[in-house]
């Protein structure tokens, strides 16, 4: 496979997945200031009924963010 994609659908939105990461990534390096590379385990977990997505890096950084 050469590319794939993956979508949440809930109560009329739709998520890609690929941009949560990319949200993820953005607040780990720009906002916490951290290398790219120090990102070494990633969980994320999406709630469509809070409409948000929680993550855990590393096994002790948490955020969340609105979808």
């Amino acid at each position: 496979m050469k590319k794939s994609e993956i979508y949440i659908q809930y109560a009329d939105q739709e998520v890609q997945i690929q941009d949560v990461l990319d949200k993820i990534k953005e607040q780990w390096t720009k906002d916490m200031g951290n290398e790219e590379d120090d990102l070494e385990e990633l969980k994320v977990y999406i709630k469509p009924e809070d409409n948000a997505a929680y993550y855990v890096i590393n096994g002790d950084v948490t955020g969340s963010f609105g979808l």
